[in-house]
């Protein structure tokens, strides 16, 4: 799936909150009554339409990929199979903001089968149907290797993980979201305090105070402070020293430091402190230590020299302090990846935000359904 469907795909879960209002409004049950699925086999068709553009159809209907080549011997009895499926089904009345969760996708997955079989309810399901909707449910929530033991009794075998890959991205996306979050939720409790405090903050202190880890943050600090104001370097190179900092941001930092002569006229002035911060990043970054390459990181003029100066600039460091210099290896490499989101509310200098947080800044708006839906953000 390309990057322009897969973002069809994910601008259509907004929809997940609203089938499922529709669901609970008609009344639902573990007998799954019909018409549960008469009513949500028109919403449902609206929602396929835009999970898969006509472009990108799904090669087969998912009934066409349900039939089992055989029953596994494990099964348990219909009760506890019914039971199951039941209780995945009951993640369809969950009405939760942003993208479909998990156990959501799953469960609106298996009323897509339900209602491909239609008329008929859980409680009717002949042996062979809900042992297949309790093979489904197993496949999509299980680990990769029972997942693909269990795709081996569906007669298509390829497409049903296929629909576990696609469910699995989704709560990839789910789970960024919910990050996003959390963060945006604990930069407003951040700006309540500091709004309702007119003290003088130091920036490490603004940083230190948020809590979660905001990599787009750290990324702007570090891009943008003044290397000649000691508390913005200082918040820099607290930026720099978390395993958490992106790649991008390091090996961007790196590319500044040595086109701009500030590594070089540190170890002319014999400013020890600052030399060992960036030995202590190189080695850092040979063994691995920032372990998250999310931002990207273009192929760039500016990337190509960096990759010279280094060189060079490590060269004059190692002269003038007498002591070998680490190279960094591929820090400089292209790196594929979501370009760094906006953080224009903290003003570096004054150490504070000096204005709200907007959504805008810390969702992709795919994955928003307040945007989707007209909500002011």
């Amino acid at each position: 799936m390309d990057r322009t469907s897969h973002r069809q795909l994910l601008s259509s879960l907004v929809l997940v909150p609203a089938l499922a209002a529709v669901v609970i409004a008609v009344g639902y049950s573990a007998h799954l009554p019909t018409a549960v699925l008469a009513t949500f086999g028109g919403v449902a068709a609206v929602f396929a339409a835009l999970t898969y553009p006509k472009a990108k159809k799904r090669p087969l209907p998912l009934t066409k990929m349900m039939p089992l080549r055989g029953m596994p011997s494990d099964l348990p009895s219909e009760t506890r199979q019914r039971s199951a499926v039941a209780s995945a089904l009951e993640a369809a009345q969950t009405l939760e903001p942003g993208p479909s969760t998990r156990e959501q996708a799953v469960a609106w997955t298996l009323l897509r089968v339900i209602q491909a079989w239609q008329p008929m309810t859980l409680s009717e399901a002949t042996e062979t149907r809900l042992a297949t909707l309790y093979m489904l449910e197993r496949l999509l929530t299980s680990t990769p290797g029972e997942a693909g033991r269990l795709a081996q009794y569906f007669r298509r075998p390829d497409s049903v993980l296929s629909l576990r890959d696609e469910i699995d991205q989704m709560a990839l996306v789910r789970a960024e979201w919910d990050r996003c979050n959390r963060l945006f939720l604990a930069t407003q409790g951040l700006w309540t305090r500091q709004n309702n405090d007119q003290t003088t903050w130091r920036l490490i202190d603004g940083l230190q105070a948020l809590g979660p880890a905001d990599v787009d943050l750290w990324h702007h600090v570090v891009l943008h402070h003044d290397s000649t104001d000691p508390q913005q370097r200082e918040a820099a190179l607290w930026c720099l020293r978390h395993a958490a900092c992106d790649q991008t941001t390091v090996a961007t930092y790196l590319a500044h430091i040595v086109t701009d002569g500030t590594l070089v006229a540190a170890a002319q002035r014999g400013d020890s402190a600052y030399l060992c911060e960036i030995r202590t990043l190189i080695e850092r970054w040979n063994a691995g230590y920032y372990r998250d390459g999310l931002l990207e990181l273009d192929a760039s003029d500016a990337l190509s020299a960096a990759s010279s100066r280094m060189e060079e600039a490590l060269q004059k460091v190692a002269s003038l302090t007498r002591s070998d210099w680490p190279r960094p290896h591929g820090a400089f490499l292209p790196r594929q990846g979501r370009p760094a989101r906006m953080r224009p509310n903290w003003n570096l200098r004054q150490g504070r935000m000096v204005a709200p947080p907007k959504r805008k800044d810390y969702f992709d708006p795919a994955t928003e359904p307040a945007t989707q839906m007209g909500t002011p953000v």
